[in-house]
């Protein structure tokens, strides 16, 4: 397994249980490992916390790549709590949300979502037999939280709100004036926020109870383009596991699909459901009054 010469045998970090230790070399479950998410946000409560690379091994076996400093070849003490946080997190994960990250991961990449078993059968690491025991596995790895943590050199400074700005609307040859005016009117919406991660700008409400939080629209910005995109499936997860009513999305969802861009759909072929809902940023931008109707209204079926 290699993630990087910087990386180093000894930088590997394994969570078992509620234990923090180090390893010297990588136990081989670990072996063969399946990128399906580079820039996975992690937050617990409401509040972010990093953003991760995943990896899946044939075996079923889950490393987390973590922005991470060492000191003197050490974690230091903030780099435990985080890596104990982020194991919190996942421990309550199934391999449903695994699938879901991988399936993203794989449609921003390539143009066609892929479950982690589609991957592994592509590149001949498992067959389409085994499903149900690397689904197992994974279900397993998480909810014992046992993991094997990669700290990775962390990127230079975060891009500003501006500079995101800027560079998205390069990308897709928009007036920057016209996205910062769509933010800004997003946000008069209490409960509405946006945060710049990594390459990403994602516009989130939180929820009632003031913590849970359900992202709304992701503006991101890749080596060539930009995409304004909504998670449908990802919407309706955070709602349910939060004790929201999911039929409160039903007409924010059915307003964005007015701008949906239909040469970028790809629904599922088991059902047909559509995970990403690529968009038309400037068609987008022009309904600005009419999206802060529905969101306020979600805000309100939420609340109800």
């Amino acid at each position: 397994m290699c993630f990087g010469e910087k990386t180093g045998r000894s930088a590997f970090i394994a969570v078992r249980g509620t234990e923090v230790v180090r390893l010297n070399e990588t136990p081989p479950i670990y072996e063969n490992p399946v990128c399906i998410g580079e820039s996975v946000p992690i937050s617990a409560g409401g509040r972010y916390i990093c953003d991760v690379g995943l990896y899946v091994s044939p075996a079923g076996a889950i490393t987390v790549c973590i922005p991470l400093m060492l000191r003197d070849g050490d974690v230091p003490s903030d780099g435990i709590l985080t890596i104990r946080r982020i194991a919190d997190v996942m421990c309550r994960w199934t391999h449903e949300q695994i699938d879901e990250i991988a399936a993203d991961h794989f449609y921003q990449r390539d143009r066609q979502a892929a479950l982690v078993i589609d991957t592994m059968a592509r590149r001949g690491l498992l067959g389409y037999s085994s499903k149900q025991a690397l689904y197992d596995s994974i279900d397993q790895a998480l909810s014992g939280s046992n993991l094997l943590f990669v700290p990775t050199e962390p990127s230079s400074a975060p891009m500003s709100r501006r500079e995101f700005i800027r560079a998205f609307s390069a990308n897709r040859g928009l007036d920057p004036d016209d996205l910062t005016e769509f933010v800004c009117e997003l946000e008069t919406i209490g409960g509405v926020v946006t945060v710049v991660r990594g390459s990403q700008l994602i516009v989130s409400y939180y929820g009632p109870d003031g913590s849970s939080i359900i992202p709304l629209t992701y503006f991101k910005i890749l080596p060539n383009r930009s995409d304004v995109f909504v998670l449908p499936l990802t919407i309706r997860h955070c709602l349910e596991k939060n004790g929201l009513p999911v039929p409160a999305a039903t007409g924010l969802l059915e307003f964005f699909i007015r701008f949906a861009d239909k040469d970028l759909l790809n629904p599922s072929p088991v059902d047909g459901r559509v995970a990403m809902l690529y968009l038309k940023p400037d068609t987008l931008f022009s309904g600005v009054k009419d999206l802060v109707s529905q969101i306020k209204s979600f805000a309100c079926a939420l609340s109800s």
